[in-house]
């Protein structure tokens, strides 16, 4: 078979991929190898925010970018990068931080949401409790993923479904603050290409409709220097954000 995804075409629904949105959120050291691998693979449309410019030290571990680029806006050149991989896929920046009133418009232009999937990848609290609160209150499918030093985490809440907020807890049940600052500003450049390709994988999984039989439903994922464990999302029934749902 002479066809570009002919080695994932038994894995994954790629005509559901094909006519799918993600919106994903940073296109940092998680988001670069996460919108890499999901371009690769044919999801049909991509949103990328990012207000940062390329610098240095991004280079350690954000693999696409050059050192010729630094001082470049980050959504810009990965988005351009990325068409040169994938012509097939659409693939349009923002220079900016994401805001509802975007998001909005981005979500109304998909003829059907229940084919968008948002994805955080902004290892910024604020930044992820924003968008996670955007797909609980819109009803949209939402993927977390971050990395720090040697270790990493990967959640996913199907707040499309009536009923799991009956049964799983939201990232607010967690305990998720704004004001938390990370403990370092280290962190190992596998590790964050780890997590990404981890985000990536279960987009593909969920984009496909394999949903409730995955791994990561009701659960979230922490990582540390190739061990794993999982811990179910409890609900807590006092949760303010979701009584609001």
């Amino acid at each position: 078979m002479n066809n570009r995804y002919c080695r994932q075409i038994e894995l994954v629904d790629q005509d559901k991929l094909n006519g799918s949105s993600v919106i994903c959120i940073g296109a940092g050291g998680v988001g670069v190898p996460f919108l890499m691998y999901i371009v690769s693979s044919g999801v049909g449309q991509v949103f990328v925010f990012d207000d940062d410019e390329i610098c240095l030290h991004n280079l350690q571990r954000q693999f696409i970018y050059t050192e010729d680029e630094i001082g470049s806006n980050k959504a810009e050149t990965i988005s351009r990068k990325l068409l040169n991989r994938n012509s097939k896929v659409k693939v349009k920046a923002f220079n900016e931080r994401v805001t509802a009133k975007r998001l909005d418009d981005i979500v109304q232009s998909v003829n059907d949401k229940s084919k968008v999937l948002i994805v955080d990848c902004s290892d910024n609290y604020e930044t992820m409790l924003f968008s996670h609160d955007y797909a609980l209150h819109n009803h949209l499918k939402f993927l977390y993923g971050s990395a720090e030093v040697l270790q990493g985490l990967v959640s996913f809440y199907d707040y499309e479904d009536d009923d799991y907020l009956e049964r799983y807890g939201c990232l607010r049940c967690l305990g998720f603050k704004t004001n938390v600052e990370k403990t370092s500003n280290q962190i190992l450049g596998p590790v964050a290409g780890v997590i990404g390709a981890f985000m990536a994988e279960q987009t593909l999984q969920i984009l496909s409709g394999n949903i409730k039989n995955n791994y990561l439903y009701g659960k979230i994922m922490f990582y540390q220097m190739g061990k794993i464990k999982y811990l179910v999302l409890d609900s807590d029934n006092e949760c303010k954000h979701k009584a609001n749902w």
